[in-house]
């Protein structure tokens, strides 16, 4: 298990890498500007989360498919790379995603 992060000027980075998982768990969090629609590919489609926030799955990615939503002035992008799991699905992006929120 390894844990890495940082900060530069606007942007927060956390990276965890755990044994179990195979893979590296990204979080990025940067102010938002744009809408989610504005990021939509062909293959992306949108889910809820638990709080009623959308939330854009993005499978094609480069090095990992992706969940990103945004909540208050913050866009949080949360990805799964590196891993040989090829079993990695959106239900576990948004699992992580709704561990966030307290309700």
């Amino acid at each position: 298990t390894h844990i890495d992060g940082y900060v530069d000027k606007d942007v927060l980075m956390l990276r965890y890498r755990n044994a179990d998982l195979g893979g590296l768990l990204q979080i990025k969090v940067v102010p938002h500007n744009a809408d989610l629609g504005t990021l939509q590919g062909e293959d992306d489609k949108f889910y809820s989360l638990k709080n009623g926030t959308n939330a854009l799955y993005q499978p094609n990615f480069p090095a990992a498919s992706q969940l990103v939503f945004q909540n208050g002035n913050s866009r949080y992008s949360i990805g799964i790379s590196y891993s040989p799991k090829d079993n990695v699905t959106v239900d576990d992006l948004l699992k992580i995603a709704n561990s966030m929120f307290l309700n």
